[in-house]
């Protein structure tokens, strides 16, 4: 079974526990084809809710497609994303919000690779 750990690093640390009701979600994706939605092929949420602000952040991604699925997705479709739900949990198909954190990034997943890590640092403020 594939394990995706992507470590999370944001720009800044807060002077105060995150708000409630934050969460970070983690995606890994099949982006191939432009122009249309990645097909999310795993994925995790973690509740901020009143913790601690912390620069880094580990989320490991389970279940995700077999060496053989992955095999069939070319490199370049390969995409991990990252979005900070600040204060706020999405419901239906709200996405972002004005003071929320998203980053992502191409992931270079050897095909043979057991657990691959991926850092997310360069999240831009929305």
């Amino acid at each position: 079974m594939l394990i995706i750990q992507v470590f999370v690093v944001f720009p800044f640390i807060l002077t105060h526990n995150w708000p409630a009701n934050s969460t970070l979600k983690v995606v890994f994706e099949d982006a191939q084809i432009a122009d249309t939605a990645g097909k999310v092929l795993c994925s995790t949420e973690l509740d901020f809710s009143n913790k601690r602000s912390s620069q880094k952040y580990v989320a490991k991604l389970k279940g995700c497609p077999t060496h053989s699925v992955l095999k069939t997705i070319p490199k370049f479709g390969r995409q991990v994303y990252a979005v900070l739900y600040y204060g706020w949990k999405p419901k239906g198909k709200e996405y972002l919000r004005n003071g929320d954190f998203f980053a992502k990034d191409s992931a270079v997943l050897d095909d043979g690779a057991e657990r691959v890590i991926v850092n997310l640092e360069q999240f831009v403020y929305c």
